[in-house]
């Protein structure tokens, strides 16, 4: 496993084209960049967190090995349970 820079702000997400060329082999994709302040400007939330998203989903599919990709997010996160494990949950349990 080896972290990326890059940026979630930026189209493209900032990555060079040496770092492209580095990650065109890659079958799983982690993102979890995300902001979780709630005082954070309103533009640059939706900045990180949608459009963010969207990009690294955007380069995810350009992987022709792509096995897996993990989304960790805060928005559904089970405020009323003291302890949660870990699962793959459908989408009925995600309460779509």
């Amino acid at each position: 496993m080896v972290a990326i820079e890059g940026d979630v702000s930026m189209l493209g997400l900032g990555f060079s084209l040496k770092t492209l060329e580095q990650l065109k082999d890659v079958s799983v994709v982690f993102h979890s960049a995300a902001s979780v302040r709630f005082d954070d400007i309103l533009q640059s939330a939706i900045l990180l967190n949608t459009r963010g998203t969207h990009e690294v989903i955007k380069f995810a599919l350009t992987l022709n090995n792509l096995a897996s990709f993990v989304h960790i997010s805060t928005t559904y996160c089970y405020p009323d349970q003291s302890f949660l494990d870990e699962k793959v949950r459908t989408e009925n349990e995600c309460g779509k």
